[in-house]
């Protein structure tokens, strides 16, 4: 997550707030979610999502195997 949030975003000057309650309330708003959401995703690991997927049944591919024709 961190690392596509590095990547710079050309459209990112179209989603600068111009209005008031842009700019004090809803920016805000939304960067305080993003930080709770980061501090999550900072605390899991990606075995700790498969390990979820394992115990709800879900099918991760672990089965597939690759074919290549060359």
């Amino acid at each position: 997550m961190r690392a596509a949030e590095s990547v710079e975003d050309e459209t990112a000057d179209n989603a600068t707030p111009r209005s008031d309650l842009g700019l004090r309330i809803v920016a805000p708003f939304i960067q305080s979610m993003q930080g709770e959401v980061m501090a999550r995703l900072d605390a899991i690991a990606i075995e700790d999502l498969c390990q979820r997927a394992r115990a709800e049944g879900v099918e991760c591919g672990e089965q597939s195997h690759a074919d290549f024709t060359i």
